[in-house]
Parts: C-alpha cells; structure tokens; sequence
C-alpha cells in the first residue's frame, strides 16, 4: 500500500525531488508528509510548522533539501534540511491564505505565490522582501 505512514489522505500538494526522483513531499490538511522510497513509506515532517493546513509546495529545484509551503491563512513556510524543521517566512504578505506556489527556476530564492482573492499572483523574493510591484494581464506582481 502507498499510504503507508501517510495519516491524512487529503493530500492538495506533491512535489517531487528533481535530484532524488525516490523522495517525494505531500502537502495536507494535516501537514507534510515525506517519502524516501517512492510512496511506499511515509513520515510526518512539521516541526516549526504553526500551521498544518498546507495549500501547496514548492521545490527549490537547485537545491532541492529547500521546500516552501503555502498555508491557509499561516503564510509561507520554508525548510532547508529537507522538512526536518521549518520556519515562517511571510514578511510582507498581507493575504497569508496561500494557495499555490511556484519558484523561478533561474532566481530560486523568488517564487509567485497565488492568493485566494481576485487579482491573481504576487512574486516574492525570500531574500529581500517586497521591493515593488506592477500588474501583468490584471494579477499584481510583488518585486
């Protein structure tokens, strides 16, 4: 069975390590779950989590022992060991119900996160906060 370990079954988000294609992370209503033999196990990783309802993943595909996850309504989290332990980073979300994101695969450290209001997506640099923002095609894109 390859729910083996994997307590809640509500998964929204799978991300899969693209260096170690056997690794695989899953984004529930009840936390991350981690795989390291293609789905056949599975481990709890949310220490550091304060929210455990996750919307989304995302893979930092340079350095993929780097994941984000978007919550509803705690923000964006990172992890940096693989989930062993996660911090927040939501400095300048205003909205922190995050319901998908994506890294850029050329600047990993900045990702567009999309919110559960209209007008789309915002991008986010994890390094130096909001510098600006414009919109493209009516989604407001945070620089």
């Amino acid at each position: 069975m390859v729910n083996n370990g994997l307590t809640n079954l509500n998964v929204r988000s799978l991300v899969i390590d693209p260096q170690t294609p056997g690794t695989l992370y899953a984004g529930t209503e009840g936390g991350v779950f981690k795989s390291v033999n293609n789905g056949d196990s599975w481990n709890v990783v949310n220490s550091g989590l304060t929210v455990l309802d996750i919307y989304s993943l995302a893979i930092d595909p340079q350095m993929p022992t780097t994941l984000y996850a978007g919550t509803n309504e705690g923000g964006v989290f990172k992890t940096v060991n693989g989930g062993d332990s996660w911090s927040e980073v939501s400095t300048g979300l205003t909205n922190k119900i995050v319901n998908s994101l994506v890294i850029d695969p050329q600047t990993p450290s900045s990702f567009m996160r999309q919110q559960n209001v209209k007008g789309g997506f915002s991008r986010v640099s994890m390094l130096g906060g909001i510098t600006g923002s414009r919109s493209i095609m009516g989604f407001r894109i945070l620089l």
